[in-house]
């Protein structure tokens, strides 16, 4: 049993459940009907990206401890990481045009980020570009696509939830970014953390949440903000609990599951 656990998050099924969320989340909030197609191309586009990701990472320093599971199971990670792109392909064959366009312009960041195209470089790799990129396809992914996908007009609102996706999102990817310090370092990728440090950088992600939360005003009720300000505290102590906690639990489920629960958190709130 703990081996599937082990597997469920380590082969990057959890955080492409979150990926789905968020996006359902935006339909929520736009009270449109959420289209489980449109939910599937980010579930597969996030759980083939994720685990190519893995394993270029595991080619590039196959030694490092934090990819031994990969390695030991390799083969079924090379298989996930193949089906998904499959389906990623047919259920984009099966989408609309309009759809097109918005996903391809997503998708070269991305693959740029994953793949060492640049003379055994990724994107990941230069200076402080791993944030700004990791932060701009979370939300455009999550965000953009669904209001490419339905036609709505691209006016404040969306302006505000691009907004609201970022800041979340980077408060979340700081504390994994704590807790890669030394690794990016031996990788040589200079990230927020490096440069001011992680109690800084914890500092750093706290007033972030304080500017979601001002932010969380301006698109959502009242009571909604109130209720996802519980998340914002709980956010800042989980991410507190990263500057020593190096357990991937910790981070593959708590912290990343706070992406779910906001989502959970506004889809429940406009049902």
């Amino acid at each position: 049993m703990s081996k599937i656990i082990s597997f469920f998050f380590a082969g990057n099924f959890f955080i492409s459940i979150c990926a789905a969320l968020l996006s359902m989340q935006t339909f929520a909030f736009l009270q449109k009907d959420i289209d489980l197609t449109l939910i599937a191309l980010v579930f597969f586009a996030c759980l083939t990206v994720y685990n190519l990701h893995s394993i270029v990472g595991y080619l590039k320093s196959p030694g490092h401890h934090r990819f031994k599971f990969l390695g030991e199971y390799l083969f079924y990670f090379i298989t996930i990481t193949s089906v998904s792109a499959i389906a990623l392909v047919l259920i984009i064959c099966t989408m609309y045009n309009s759809i097109y366009l918005p996903f391809i312009f997503v998708s070269i960041p991305t693959l740029l980020y994953v793949l060492p195209l640049f003379g055994g470089k990724r994107l990941r790799d230069f200076p402080f570009l791993k944030m700004l990129i990791l932060v701009s396809v979370w939300s455009m992914v999550t965000v953009l696509l669904p209001y490419a996908y339905i036609g709505q007009a691209y006016d404040a609102k969306f302006i505000l939830l691009m907004a609201e996706r970022s800041i979340f999102v980077f408060s979340i990817a700081l504390a994994f970014d704590i807790r890669d310090i030394d690794f990016d370092r031996l990788l040589k990728t200079k990230t927020i953390p490096m440069f001011l440090g992680r109690k800084n950088s914890f500092w750093l992600a706290a007033f972030a949440l304080l500017c979601w939360m001002l932010t969380l005003f301006n698109i959502y009720p009242i009571m909604l903000t109130m209720l996802l300000g519980i998340v914002a505290l709980l956010t800042i102590l989980l991410i507190r609990g990263a500057l020593k906690n190096q357990q991937a639990i910790y981070y593959q489920f708590f912290l990343d599951g706070l992406l779910a629960l906001q989502a959970i958190l506004v889809i429940i709130f406009y049902k």
